[in-house]
């Protein structure tokens, strides 16, 4: 193959990948500030996860100390104020009591980390998709007969505790 074919891979290789970049920060920013047609965003995703959160008696975003902790505790629940919610990457639910997460949970794109532990989760949604940043799940001590196929397609998960 001559350097002139080389170049022209090359090149079309680079504009693929840019558009493949270009097309998940449009989707991104899609899931991050959609809006109606005023052009307003459209937060109405995140009143109903607080909505659910209160109903479901997950507490606001707080420290829970924990001596067996390497950090001395953790934070446990979600977060009410938006900024820190769309900004979140390591979440802790323990100790709560709810059958499944509504299709909002799966808007926080910046998740990294999730831990769910001794909630009675019993449903994982295939919504877990849409977390392409998630590189540790942990799911130890609740309910589920059953795990998406979904999971498969997380390229940057590398832990999984059940």
């Amino acid at each position: 193959m001559n350097d002139n074919n080389q170049l022209k891979i090359i090149k079309q290789n680079s504009k693929l990948e840019l558009l493949k970049s270009k097309n998940l920060l449009n989707i991104t920013n899609k899931i991050l500030s959609k809006k109606d047609s005023s052009n307003k965003i459209d937060e109405s995703w995140i009143e109903r996860l607080f909505k659910w959160a209160d109903e479901n008696n997950i507490p606001n975003y707080e420290w829970v100390e924990d001596k067996d902790n390497d950090d001395g505790g953790y934070y446990n629940g979600i977060p009410r104020d938006v900024e820190t919610l769309l900004k979140l990457k390591n979440l802790k639910l323990y100790d709560l009591d709810f059958k499944q997460l509504p299709n909002e949970f799966f808007n926080l794109i910046q998740l990294e980390e999730l831990k769910i532990k001794n909630s009675n989760l019993k449903n994982l949604s295939s919504g877990i998709k849409n977390l392409k940043n998630l590189r540790d799940l942990s799911l130890s001590k609740n309910q589920l007969s059953k795990l998406p196929n979904e999971l498969q397609n997380l390229t940057k998960l590398t832990d999984i505790h059940l």
